[in-house]
């Protein structure tokens, strides 16, 4: 499913920095992970995220019936070892290595997200960047139905939001801690 939702995507060239959210890219990018590296993209995390930030209960991705990992939207672990997840990666922003060096091009090298009605100006590598009207710099991770993880860049601030509604509304959330 994965290489037929790609071959929609048009050809861009090289260098070309254009706003794309789609579950295929996520998905392009968990298939080359996942066969790049040692025991698979749930080894990857495994070694990368949970063990690095402690997560205290079990954490998997749901996979096709090939194995491979349905990254876009299905990697499951507890309440707590989220919030674990969003402190580590804000640890990671702020040092040296690869993965800091990552984290710190998705705010360096974002797209421009190139609509209004979005609440960021920038996407890039997973995360939003670049609030509007928001006077400290944070990354962002916005899932479904207001699903929100926010790591402020400056104070070592993160906030994470739980909350699953069709409705939800966060801007008073948004305001009190990044205006």
């Amino acid at each position: 499913p994965v290489l037929d939702a790609l071959r929609g995507v048009p050809a861009r060239e090289p260098g070309v920095r254009e706003f794309a959210y789609r579950n295929a890219n996520t998905d392009a990018v968990a298939l080359a992970l996942g066969k790049a590296v040692l025991g698979g993209l749930g080894a990857y995390a495994e070694r990368t995220l949970v063990r690095d930030a402690g997560f205290a209960h079990p954490a998997m991705y749901l996979g096709d019936r090939d194995g491979a990992a349905f990254a876009f939207a299905m990697f499951y672990a507890a309440r707590t070892d989220w919030l674990r997840a969003a402190i580590r990666i804000g640890e990671d922003y702020s040092t040296g290595g690869c993965i800091g060096e990552y984290l710190r091009g998705a705010v360096d090298r974002a797209a421009p997200v190139g609509f209004d009605r979005h609440p960021y100006r920038r996407y890039g590598r997973f995360f939003w960047s670049g609030r509007k009207r928001a006077e400290r710099p944070h990354l962002a991770m916005l899932g479904h139905g207001g699903q929100r993880g926010f790591i402020g860049l400056d104070a070592g601030r993160v906030l994470l939001i739980m909350a699953i509604t069709g409705n939800y509304k966060p801007w008073r959330v948004y305001r009190a801690l990044f205006e």
